[in-house]
C-alpha cells in the first residue's frame, strides 16, 4: 500500500455522521476516503437509533423522523445490509391523572414530610450510583459489540457499501 491516497473528498470520522456523509458523495459519484481511528460506527454511532423516534420529540422533528424511519425500512437494499435495524415500539405513560393525587396530599404531615425527604435521598442516592457505574457498564457493552464483531457479521458476506477494495490508514492521531 502506497504512503498517499487521493480522492475527492476525504471524511475524518467513522460515525453516523462521517459514513452518511461519505455513503451519499460516493451515490454523487464522488470518490471518497474515510479516516477513522478504529472501525466505524464504534462508539455511540453503533448503538443510536437512527432518529427514527417519534414519540415525545418536538412536531417541527416529525417529519425528519418520517423520513429517516423510510430509509432504514429499505436501508438492505440501499447499501447491501439491514445494520442491525430492529423497530420496536415505544410507550409513553399519561401523567394529568396525577395531578389529583396531589391536590389530596397533606403536605405539613409531619408523616408525609419524612416520607419525601426519605424519598429524596433514595432517588439521589440511586442517581449518584448508577452515575458512577453508568459509563462502566456503557463501555462493558461497546467492549462486547466489539469483541463479537470477529464472530459474527450477521449476514456471512463481506460488507462492501462502497464497492470499492478498503484502504486502511493506521497511526496515532
Amino acid at each position: 500500500m502506497s504512503d498517499s491516497f487521493s480522492s475527492d473528498a476525504i471524511i475524518i470520522g467513522g460515525g453516523l455522521h462521517g459514513t452518511s456523509t461519505a455513503l451519499y458523495l460516493r451515490k454523487m459519484g464522488l470518490s471518497v476516503n474515510v479516516i477513522e481511528k478504529h472501525f466505524p460506527g464504534r462508539f455511540a454511532s453503533g448503538m443510536n437509533a437512527g432518529g427514527v423516534r417519534r414519540l415525545g420529540r418536538d412536531l417541527a422533528e416529525i417529519p425528519l423522523s418520517d423520513a429517516a424511519m423510510k430509509i432504514w425500512h429499505s436501508i438492505e437494499n440501499f447499501i447491501g445490509d439491514d445494520c442491525g435495524f430492529h423497530k420496536v415500539g415505544q410507550v409513553k405513560i399519561a401523567e394529568t391523572a396525577n395531578v389529583n393525587l396531589f391536590t389530596k396530599i397533606d403536605f405539613a404531615d409531619p408523616l408525609i414530610a419524612v416520607l419525601l425527604v426519605i424519598g429524596w435521598i433514595l432517588g439521589q442516592t440511586f442517581a449518584l450510583v448508577l452515575g458512577l457505574f453508568s459509563p462502566n457498564i456503557h463501555a462493558a457493552r461497546l467492549h462486547f459489540v466489539e469483541w463479537m464483531r470477529q464472530y459474527y457479521d450477521s449476514s456471512g458476506e463481506a460488507f462492501d457499501p462502497f464497492g470499492t477494495k478498503s484502504k486502511f490508514v493506521e497511526g496515532d492521531y
